[in-house]
């Protein structure tokens, strides 16, 4: 299939453009810039010389992507924005490159960018997420698979939210959400995710052991590591198994709890 470029485009000579790409008026692909086949770019994007996209991507009105980290450190160095297949970028979405800390800020594949929202540098983002309108993430934040991120949220700098959590509107979140809960208002867990689990592939027969998981860290608030060392016995547990890595892997601000004026829903 034909590239169409529309005339008031400015496309470098050098930018890779995959078969099937539709560039819109006023937009600007960089030299280096690569993108796979069919992605849509609307008007008046920027599109930065360390950026590479896969296929199938679309972005609306003056979406920016791979723009130089704000950060007081960086200090020019080569660094990258990664994009994967099938996202969408609302108006005016930014995503900046990596610094030289991670050197690339890296997007999955199928996830949603809705209008205004804002990916720092070195974060790390997983497939089929969804960031309403505004949020923002700072630098070094990490987002797993199927996470939902409710409207003008915003995520401190190395906070992670786990696979399946909803983060409520306008939440300031500040320590890692656990997989599978509801985050609302400031590091204040309200119980699991049921809808988003009852939608998900996960056996609902899991799902008893992993109530009994959020009453013991969430709302008896054991320790981290005495909790850690009861996940490694509870085997065979596909809920458990995504806590026990995400436990595992450390963290660098904590871990949001129930609030304890707000009994859970679980």
């Amino acid at each position: 299939m034909a590239v169409t470029i529309h005339p008031t485009a400015i496309v470098a000579d050098t930018a890779i453009i995959g078969d099937g790409c539709a560039i819109g008026p006023f937009t600007i692909i960089e030299a280096g810039a690569v993108l796979g086949g069919n992605n849509q770019i609307g008007a008046g994007c920027h599109i930065y010389a360390a950026t590479s996209m896969g296929s199938g991507n679309r972005l609306m009105r003056g979406a920016c992507l791979g723009g130089e980290p704000q950060s007081l450190g960086y200090g020019g160095e080569p660094t990258r924005l990664q994009v994967g297949d099938g996202n969408w970028f609302g108006e005016y979405v930014t995503i900046h490159r990596g610094t030289v800390d991670r050197g690339k800020t890296v997007i999955g594949h199928r996830n949603y960018f809705m209008a205004y929202s804002h990916v720092g540098h070195d974060c790390r983002l997983g497939d089929h997420i969804v960031v309403a309108n505004s949020v923002n993430l700072a630098g070094h934040v990490a987002i797993m698979d199927h996470a939902n991120l409710g409207g003008g949220a915003a995520i401190h700098q190395f906070a992670r939210v786990g696979e399946l959590a909803m983060v409520g509107g306008l939440s300031r979140v500040s320590q890692d959400v656990l997989p599978f809960t509801v985050m609302a208002r400031d590091n204040s867990l309200y119980g699991l995710n049921r809808v988003g689990i009852r939608r998900s592939d996960y056996p609902a027969a899991a799902l008893p052991q992993l109530k009994t998981a959020y009453r013991r860290f969430c709302l008896d608030r054991a320790p981290p590591g005495a909790f850690l060392a009861w996940l490694q016995e509870q085997e065979g547990n596909p809920f458990l198994d995504v806590w026990r890595q995400f436990f595992a892997s450390g963290t660098e601000r904590g871990y949001a709890r129930a609030a304890r004026a707000h009994p859970s829903r679980e």
